[in-house]
């Protein structure tokens, strides 16, 4: 999802620049509710990963964001903020998390499970790797599921981003991804 860089550009306790920032970068092409309270879920998870808070400040953040974004496209859908809450809950007193499980319970098909697992398993699994390949086999939106979870889970735990993988997707993007968050990450700082 592409509302990481805005939780690498602000800190946690800017929430209100977060959401704002999340919904700008949602809006052009995931413009309804669910999809814009994921948007400020992931970039406020990200952000206070990036802090250092521990996972259940992290979860916390994620789910108050979510909330505060629905004010700025208020309909009765089904809250992404509850999702999270739920996901989260069932497999964190599951023990364990295992592929067909997450799949039967779980299958990122719909925004109320795509964003809502994604940031459950990067909080659960605490690694970006076991992140990446757990949603890589679940099937339905694992690409998303993957790419939100390991950004998430690789702020908080970077040794666990699995480096030949990086350089793969950095030489054949070609867009000097380390510089650009190098950047993006002194940004932070100053603004």
């Amino acid at each position: 999802m592409r509302t990481a860089p805005v939780g690498v550009l602000y800190p946690s306790g800017r929430l209100d620049q977060l959401i704002q920032g999340a919904y700008e970068c949602a809006i052009p092409t995931h413009g309804g509710q669910l999809a814009l309270c994921a948007a400020a879920a992931v970039a406020s998870a990200v952000s206070a990963a990036l802090d250092g808070w521990p996972s259940l400040e992290v979860l916390t953040l994620a789910i108050t964001a979510s909330k505060e974004a629905e004010r700025l496209r208020p309909c009765a859908e089904a809250s992404i903020a509850a999702s999270i809450q739920e996901i989260h809950s069932n497999l964190a007193k599951s023990g364990h998390l295992a592929v067909d499980e997450i799949a039967d319970r779980f299958f990122p098909d719909k925004p109320q499970t795509i964003v809502p697992l994604a940031i459950s398993l990067a909080l659960l699994t605490h690694s970006a790797q076991e992140t990446a390949l757990l949603a890589a086999n679940i099937g339905g939106d694992s690409d998303s599921v993957a790419s939100i979870g390991g950004a998430i889970a690789g702020a908080m735990h970077p040794e666990t981003v699995n480096q030949e993988w990086f350089e793969v997707v950095d030489r054949i993007n070609d867009a000097g991804l380390l510089e650009m968050a190098t950047s993006l990450a002194a940004l932070r700082h100053t603004g």
